[in-house]
């Protein structure tokens, strides 16, 4: 089992990531720009940009784009949509990730 699925099994336990935490922290890891995330996912950079601010969620073929990325089963992709759709409506946004 590899160090990322650990700890994102650590953090489905805790509370579930939104979209835009994991794709920041992916970036992260695998040294990603934003730039290079959406053309890699087929959307504009500023797309990448508002779902790691957690402004909005991304629509069902970007979401399903995000997952292969991510490498995350269905069960764990509906649960950081469901947590990204939670901290949109909180408005739970941040500034925008380098």
């Amino acid at each position: 089992m590899s160090t990322m699925t650990t700890r994102r099994q650590t953090k489905q336990h805790q509370q579930p990531a939104a979209i835009g935490e994991l794709l920041a922290s992916e970036c992260e890891s695998r040294v990603l720009t934003q730039e290079q995330l959406a053309e890699m996912l087929g959307v504009d950079v500023s797309t990448v940009q508002r779902w790691m601010r957690l402004e909005c969620v991304p629509q069902a073929i970007p979401a399903h784009r995000i997952a292969d990325f991510l490498e995350l089963s269905d069960g764990a992709l509906a649960r950081a949509i469901q947590a990204q759709r939670a901290a949109v409506r909180e408005g739970r946004g941040r500034e925008a990730i380098p």
